[in-house]
């Protein structure tokens, strides 16, 4: 099953550089992360290509890739503070890039990981998060970095629901995303085109992404602070 969904990829993406999502968040929950974890977790999948089939793995302690052709060419570990949604990332590359997210089995929107960059980048940034630093000790090849994060977060102890149906349906009425296989969803997108008008429709709301009954919450409890989200309103 496995070997079959990687030949179907490889179907879709032919010659082109394939960068898959190999996410692991060791580090900000235990403040120990390592390049080679035990496991992933963005699905078995893509821990199979990991294992299986990828040249290479990115070093980003958090939001790592795997995959073959090119590789990211963002993330040095010699800064003193890493921001994953922050200018260098991953995702300012692909943003910056002619790269195009291809979607299997869900909408463009479930896994558009850089919907966070969205987030960060409107005007008055992310206001329904709030700033989050994190401190650890990162294991690669065979040495031991001590590193810094610092990121925005969902509120603790609130769910952060995005409107996916929605914001999926207004991707493909605008022609942002094109379905190649109904049957099977699968969907494809220049990321930089999707990034760019959810960036638009989040400057004009900056509840544009998520769910309305997220949006109530947020801008009630928002308006009841009269400020921003701050770290020790919620931990």
């Amino acid at each position: 099953m496995l070997e079959s969904s990687f030949q179907l990829l490889r179907k879709y993406t032919g010659q082109e550089a394939v960068w898959l999502p190999a996410f692991n968040y060791e580090i900000t929950s235990t403040g120990y992360g390592r390049h080679q974890p035990d496991a992933i977790t963005t699905g078995v999948l893509n821990d199979y290509i990991w294992h299986e089939k990828s040249e290479w793995k990115s070093q980003d302690p958090v939001f790592s890739l795997v995959g073959w052709g090119t590789k990211p060419n963002t993330f040095h570990l010699n800064t003193s503070e890493l921001t994953p949604y922050g200018k260098g990332s991953i995702f300012d590359e692909l943003i910056n890039s002619n790269a195009q997210i291809l979607s299997f089995g869900l909408g463009i929107s479930d896994g558009a990981t850089f919907m966070h960059m969205v987030e960060s980048n409107r005007p008055q940034g992310p206001i329904y998060r709030y700033f989050k630093s994190f401190e650890g000790v990162y294991e690669i090849c065979g040495q031991l970095k001590n590193l810094k994060l610092k990121m925005h977060c969902r509120p603790a102890g609130h769910d952060l629901v995005y409107d996916l149906p929605r914001l999926n349906a207004e991707l493909i009425s605008n022609k942002l995303v094109t379905v190649l296989n109904p049957e099977l969803n699968i969907f494809i997108g220049k990321i930089s085109n999707i990034y760019d008008f959810w960036l638009a429709q989040a400057t004009l709301d900056p509840y544009y992404l998520l769910s309305p009954k997220t949006k109530e919450n947020f801008s009630r409890i928002r308006e009841g602070l009269g400020r921003d989200f701050k770290l020790g309103d919620f931990e």
